[in-house]
């Protein structure tokens, strides 16, 4: 029997079929050709993981060919929930309700699980969480006050201290969001996180926005030295 300390599940978050406001990336065809593109790329990065793809809309995805196809060929699982309720607390109340779910159905098979945003590629995922076996990871920025949720690394304590529930906070229409939440969770906790060693390099397209989303290089170069630095000194958020 695998012992449960060395087992990861990537959980990547989707929902085909919008249902929230702030969406503007909402057509669910193309949505559902980014994560097809995107499940590709992490199960040739995780063949040593447990990857996941969690998904909470009403497309018919047991009869769609694509789909079909790519789950024949690559070893994944699939969850499915029903449509959320509460579309006006947003994507972000919507993305994590689902976490959570998942979260505590696979508790007693894993320890640490990786959450990525399932439509964006992270082209240096598998550099960035290579070491992660415990312990909390994520970017927080003090000048806005919020994190950086499309990647999350945790174990199952560090859940229960900062991620657990925290969705029920969130209400987009109030102006209240996960990153707010999250930020905060973080900065109050016990378990105190890290940020990620190195800068993810995303691909994709912003739900939010349809703003393609890149990297400048040289800001690469500068904050992956202020990864390093704030690493070092135990400094756990960036300042913008």
């Amino acid at each position: 029997m695998t012992n449960i300390l060395n087992k990861r599940a990537i959980i990547l978050t989707a929902t085909i079929i919008p249902n929230s406001i702030y969406t503007s990336h909402v057509n669910p065809e193309d949505r559902l050709n980014d994560y097809i593109t995107a499940l590709k790329f992490y199960c040739n990065v995780f063949k040593n993981d447990d990857v996941y793809f969690i998904e909470n809309s009403e497309y018919d995805l047991d009869n769609n060919n694509l789909f079909i196809e790519l789950k024949n060929k690559f070893n994944f699982k699939v969850i499915r929930f029903p449509k959320s309720n509460e579309f006006n607390r947003g994507k972000g109340y919507q993305e994590f309700e689902m976490l959570q779910k998942t979260v505590e159905l696979l508790k007693n098979n894993y320890n640490f699980y990786i959450k990525i945003t399932g439509r964006y590629i992270i082209k240096n995922i598998f550099k960035i969480t290579k070491n992660y076996k415990n312990g909390y990871y994520i970017d927080l920025r003090s000048k806005t006050k919020a994190a950086e949720v499309y990647l999350l690394a945790f174990d199952y304590n560090s859940y229960n201290s900062n991620i657990f529930d925290a969705y029920k906070l969130v209400n987009d229409i109030q102006g209240i969001y996960i990153e707010q939440i999250l930020f905060s969770n973080a900065k109050n906790s016990k378990i105190k996180s890290k940020v990620h060693l190195f800068t993810p390099l995303l691909s994709g397209i912003s739900g939010s926005n349809s703003i393609i989303l890149k990297r400048n290089k040289i800001k690469v170069i500068l904050r992956n030295f202020e990864r390093v630095f704030n690493r070092l000194i135990g400094k756990n958020q960036f300042f913008y």
